[in-house]
């Protein structure tokens, strides 16, 4: 047994409310500007909500301006998995959690250095563990994260690893206009 799995469907819509159970189960969207972490400025990790498995940390969290969570990339890019999503009428890069299959939200070319990348989350998909509580809830091994020299150190060969598995599935999206979605695009276009 892995330390993050996906429980059982019964034991989700149990434990997770029903914007969590639309948004990571069946690809919802929460509204822009209405969810808990768009403008959480603490320091802490985002924890996928299904598997507890940590995803993001807050040192790579910006303000995008789009009312959603936003990251430069994930803690650890074999933790979220990204691929096509052709809903809309412009392909996008839907991001989901390797460990539960959770549907987190999606990434777009527009974000600011060092990656470029703007993973757009769904608060619902995340539980955000503040770092003063990272030992408590079983996290402890990553408050070396929050040491910014020794953080920014580590990360660096994350971060190519993480460019490109984004790049590989964004492959023409820029071309297409799509990596500029707004609040509105990304509303409409179904998290």
């Amino acid at each position: 047994m892995t330390r993050y799995e996906k429980p059982s469907d019964e034991e989700l819509k149990r434990r997770l409310t029903p914007r969590q159970y639309e948004v990571t189960q069946h690809e919802g969207t929460e509204p822009a500007f209405d969810n808990e972490y768009w403008d959480e400025h603490r320091d802490g990790v985002y924890v996928d909500v299904v598997s507890g498995e940590p995803l993001f940390s807050s040192h790579d969290k910006y303000d995008s301006g789009t009312g959603w969570p936003s990251f430069t990339r994930p803690l650890h890019p074999e933790a979220v998995e990204t691929r096509r999503d052709h809903k809309m009428i412009l392909p996008r890069t839907e991001a989901h959690s390797v460990a539960s299959g959770s549907h987190l939200g999606h990434v777009f070319g527009d974000g600011p250095q060092p990656t470029g990348q703007r993973y757009c989350m769904n608060s619902a998909a995340l539980r955000f563990v503040p770092r003063e509580r990272l030992a408590e809830e079983g996290y402890g091994e990553l408050l070396g994260l929050f040491d910014d020299e020794r953080a920014d150190h580590e990360r660096e060969g994350d971060e190519r690893a993480g460019q490109a598995q984004v790049g590989a599935a964004q492959t023409g999206e820029a071309q297409a206009g799509e990596a500029h979605a707004g609040p509105a695009d990304e509303a409409v276009a179904g998290g």
